[in-house]
């Protein structure tokens, strides 16, 4: 009989060499012990393989090596194929997981067989996982969603077999590709929310997102936000009101005029006609995106 493990956890990996030992001492401190650590190596140009490699004489932990750098999109869905388990959480390589991680979150999931995706509270640290703030994490409001109240941020878990229904992570939502997960598991079940810091998030020095890169990546943010929208309408899922959606539909025309993203600009523009939306009431955030200028909601 092939044995199930009861916890899956993926772990998508580039040059993240520094720290991901912390990552992986943080799943080997669990009080739960019943759970696989799978994490695929993107082509690091660093020490991680041979870091990750002094772990690898525990069964539990498994190793996958891309050839050429593939995007964190590959890394990820391709590892939720291989899980073995019925439940996945994801641990990003430079963050860490509280001792009591697994185990909380699999109870929570036994509690709520309902459910596709279950998140909790965590915390900003520094460099060293000293810590800095408390994050944002709460519960969806009321006759709300994560696509109303953004609130759903990490630990992030979820059923596997909800993730293949939805189609994992979605190529076309690149640097959105998380919340546009979320919605579609929202849609698809009911999401729980556990009110504990179980995840540790590391702020580190340098980030990958500036100026006209960050306004980019909220345009496809935004992209998302439209899709879940149309996705909702004459559905009881709480939905964007037409003046949010305006102001996202208005900014992506911005940016990607700005970016010469045609594509991505007709599909904003027939928005606008399809939904009759308002363009002369959301035109600041047109001037934000033309202007390569961030969203604010």
């Amino acid at each position: 009989m092939n044995v199930k493990t009861k916890f899956s956890i993926i772990m998508a990996n580039y040059n993240n060499g520094e720290y991901i030992g912390d990552a992986v001492n943080s799943i080997l401190s669990q009080t739960h012990a019943d759970w696989e650590l799978l994490i695929c190596d993107d082509a690091s140009t660093d020490n991680s393989v041979s870091k990750i490699s002094k772990f690898l004489n525990d069964p539990r932990i498994k190793l996958f090596r891309n050839k050429v750098n593939k995007g964190i999109i590959h890394s990820e869905n391709s590892l939720i194929k291989q899980c073995r388990s019925k439940y996945i959480g994801i641990l990003d390589s430079d963050d860490v997981l509280t001792s009591d991680a697994v185990s909380t979150m699999l109870d929570a999931h036994i509690s709520n067989p309902d459910t596709a995706f279950i998140y909790s509270q965590y915390e900003f640290c520094d460099s060293n996982l000293k810590f800095t703030s408390k994050g944002s994490s709460r519960a969806v409001p009321l006759n709300s969603s994560t696509l109303v109240d953004d609130c759903a941020v990490a630990f992030r878990t979820f059923k596997k077999s909800a993730a293949l229904e939805i189609g994992l992570l979605d190529y076309a939502m690149k640097y959105a590709e998380d919340k546009d997960f979320i919605y579609k598991l929202e849609e698809l079940a009911p999401i729980v929310f556990v009110d504990k810091v179980l995840y540790k998030y590391r702020i580190q020095d340098e980030s990958s997102s500036h100026g006209d890169n960050e306004a980019r990546a909220r345009m496809i943010m935004s992209y998302a936000r439209l899709e879940a929208y149309k996705r909702r309408l004459n559905t009881p899922i709480s939905n964007l009101s037409k003046t949010s959606v305006g102001i996202e539909v208005m900014y992506g025309i911005g940016v990607s005029l700005r970016k010469l993203n045609f594509a991505q600009f007709k599909i904003f523009s027939l928005a606008l006609r399809d939904y009759d939306l308002n363009m002369v009431k959301n035109m600041g955030a047109f001037v934000r995106g033309i202007r390569g200028k961030m969203l604010w909601l």
